[in-house]
């Protein structure tokens, strides 16, 4: 995996029963001997009070293209 590649990963849901795959922006290189990344998951659900740290992309946006994402994420 290469830093700001999207890839996808199995997310576990919160109570840990069951996980689901999902889009996930890679923050990081691989890290280490083990070759370690950090991600960040991606969601179609836009809060209404959007944080200083997320990052949102529109459809229609240079950012968006060739990421394989169908809605607006953040």
């Amino acid at each position: 995996m290469i830093r700001n590649y999207i890839v996808l990963v199995s997310f576990p849901f919160d109570d840990f029963s069951s996980s689901k795959v999902r889009p996930a922006l890679c923050l990081t290189s691989e890290i280490g001997k083990f070759n370690h990344v950090i991600i960040a998951f991606i969601s179609s659900k836009i809060p209404d009070d959007i944080e200083d740290s997320d990052v949102v992309i529109k459809k229609d946006s240079l950012q968006w293209q060739g990421t394989g994402l169908v809605l607006d994420s953040v």
